[in-house]
């Protein structure tokens, strides 16, 4: 049995155990396939680019139809306005349509959920700017 170099050290899964460094002949391509997707997938390079150029957006929809309103947090305002006033979104599916009616963006998703769980937890005494 000849042995592959990984040019990492990994834990290999073969019969019988764990083998560490080295691969089998017959697991080289589980290994290679594991190594592309891992550090020289486009999708991951792709997602990398786009997350620093993202930006993410605290949202406020009115409902027409019952005053109510719903706060939410997104990467895309457009497609999840679109998703609420289709019915795709569960929880507002029976109280279409809605208008945005305010908006906050910002350069990191952490900081989004952080705003949009403020908003909610004060939520009768948020005042929408105009």
């Amino acid at each position: 049995m000849s042995r592959v170099r990984v040019p990492f050290p990994a834990l290999i899964p073969i019969k019988s155990g764990y083998f560490f460094g080295g691969v089998a002949k017959w697991s080289k391509a589980k290994v290679c396939k594991t190594f592309i997707r891992r550090f020289e997938s486009d999708r991951r390079l792709s997602f990398h680019k786009s997350a620093i150029l993202k930006s993410f957006y605290v949202y406020i929809l009115l409902c027409q139809k019952d005053n109510k309103r719903y706060i939410g947090f997104t990467d895309n305002l457009d497609r999840r306005l679109n998703e609420h006033n289709s019915g795709l979104v569960k929880s507002t599916k029976n109280r279409r349509p809605f208008i945005l009616i305010y908006k906050e963006e910002f350069d990191y998703k952490i900081d989004a959920m952080k705003r949009e769980k403020e908003i909610k937890s004060r939520k009768g005494k948020f005042i929408v700017p105009h």
